[in-house]
């Protein structure tokens, strides 16, 4: 949470219903070629968190390769904008009180426990203590309280919004604006080095799709359209088993993509060397 290098700004603290200066709690300076540097000031952050309040990182997707990975195989699965946030807390105060939040999302609790306050439309709020390895699901417009229990507690949100609203889909769903600068987003990554010098291509190069938005793939004959972020394409249809990893959020290499299409490893690795440069894929 604390690795925050030039993403400095997804680093919250939050205490009694307002976003405490980051001068609080951190110390920055931009260097030389205008290069951020910036320091979580541990000590602060621990008095901060004893008297109550609640250390954030959003959008930490963007620092963890590893939850990354979490958001990127949603956004396939679920037909979803996906965005992950962390939430560590110390003391048995909620930082934030009853309120609503635009958008749905899922918790993980991760560590130690907390308290959930949930409204439910006029009944009895409903009262629950989530302990480390439970979860809970709530749409947008929910209204609800947190608090600390007193001990060391993390917890996840899972925020998303549909892409497209159906009657089994309830909650946020992107407006037609937001779905289309969507459609248009790129993942985290890139093609790099191979995009540059394709013969840095390996056996086990981590490959993955490029767009934040699940392609579409249709076949036509001997041959598959393949529809995403960077255009319109025509494959061979062998290729149809590796593209459906891909689909599904998931990473593959150039040794795989030979076992599952059955195609010679020139062919693939020109497929590979085509899809870098071209943003069709990005190397993990």
């Amino acid at each position: 949470m604390l690795r925050t290098g030039p993403m400095w700004s997804n680093i919250r603290l939050f205490h009694e219903g307002r976003d405490l200066h980051p001068t609080r709690y951190m110390t920055g300076r931009i260097s030389d070629g205008l290069i951020v540097h910036s320091t979580v000031n541990t000590n602060a952050v621990v008095s901060c968190l004893e008297t109550g309040a609640t250390l954030i990182a959003n959008h930490l997707h963007e620092t963890s390769a590893a939850v990354q990975r979490v958001q990127e195989v949603l956004e396939y699965q679920l037909g979803a904008k996906v965005w992950i946030q962390s939430y560590l807390t110390r003391a048995n105060k909620s930082a934030f009180g009853l309120h609503r939040d635009d958008h749905n999302f899922v918790v993980l609790q991760l560590l130690g426990s907390k308290s959930w306050q949930v409204e439910s439309g006029g009944a009895e709020p409903t009262q629950r203590t989530l302990c480390a390895g439970d979860g809970a699901f709530l749409r947008a417009g929910t209204e609800h309280a947190v608090s600390g229990v007193g001990e060391l507690s993390l917890h996840l949100t899972i925020a998303f919004d549909w892409i497209e609203a159906t009657d089994a889909q309830p909650g946020s769903t992107l407006s037609e604006d937001e779905r289309r600068e969507h459609a248009r987003t790129y993942r985290l990554g890139s093609g790099l080095p191979v995009a540059l010098d394709t013969s840095t291509l390996e056996p086990e190069t981590v490959l993955r799709s490029a767009g934040r938005t699940r392609p579409e793939m249709r076949l036509d004959g001997d041959h598959v359209e393949f529809s995403c972020v960077a255009g319109r394409f025509r494959f061979d249809s062998r290729l149809v088993p590796a593209l459906e990893v891909l689909l599904a959020g998931g990473e593959t290499t150039t040794r795989e993509l030979v076992k599952l299409s059955g195609l010679s490893e020139e062919q693939v690795d020109q497929f590979v060397r085509f899809a870098m440069t071209t943003r069709i894929l990005f190397c993990s």
